[in-house]
């Protein structure tokens, strides 16, 4: 199951927003989300929020509306990730998620450790995600050359190997700082393993997934 949430950042290209709703089977906006879903002409199943951002009272009837209090202590887009989470989905897209705040962005970036691997951002070229150690990936190549970037979130990522990358480490341990910055993808025969931490991984891929484990994408939905 595939569920995409639209928040209320930086809107994503028509094109490109059509293509991540369209293989979806839950559409959740996140309060002033919505906006950016009514400008194309869908409707979410699903209205999250305290709707500071609009009046609840123009959706149509067939969006279920959650009603949160406009003070708490999650933000609507925490609110919509933790409801969709409910549903077991096996990808979660964020769109309309690079906020027009630098603290909304990082925000959203923390709601990617929520779910590892399963919780992915996406803008109109990058895709985000974290990562969760020990584990062992392998990438899907949709470029020629793949920009990727790593870095650790918070704590030294412990035996860090990158195959297949036109710079290549192994075992290493990165601590936080720019070294994992502007690499490139190079082989579809590639791979990524931590022994020990948490990454955000920065990726330009034109696919709305990202790994491949035994054959089969991971992060891809039914």
């Amino acid at each position: 199951m595939k569920i995409v949430i639209s928040l209320s950042g930086v809107k994503l290209k028509k094109e490109i927003l059509l293509k991540e709703i369209s293989g979806a089977d839950i559409i959740i906006a996140a309060d002033g989300g919505y906006r950016a879903l009514e400008e194309i002409g869908i409707e979410p199943h699903f209205l999250i929020g305290d709707m500071d951002s609009l009046s609840y009272e123009n959706i149509p009837d067939k969006t279920v509306k959650m009603i949160s209090p406009e003070q708490k202590d999650k933000s609507d887009s925490e609110l919509a990730v933790d409801f969709a989470l409910t549903k077991k989905p096996d990808l979660i897209v964020l769109v309309n998620a690079f906020g027009k705040r630098p603290d909304h962005l990082f925000s959203n970036l923390t709601l990617l450790l929520k779910s590892p691997k399963k919780i992915l951002m996406r803008d109109n070229e990058w895709t985000i995600t974290a990562v969760s150690g020990p584990c062992s990936l392998r990438m899907i190549k949709s470029r020629r050359e793949q920009l990727f970037s790593i870095f650790p979130f918070g704590e030294t990522l412990k035996g860090l190997s990158i195959k297949g990358f036109k710079y290549e480490l192994d075992n290493f341990n990165l601590e936080p700082c720019s070294r994992g910055l502007s690499n490139v993808l190079i082989s579809d025969e590639n791979n990524l393993s931590i022994s020990n931490g948490t990454a955000l991984i920065f990726t330009v891929t034109e696919a709305s997934h990202i790994f491949v484990t035994k054959n089969k994408t991971e992060t891809e939905a039914k």
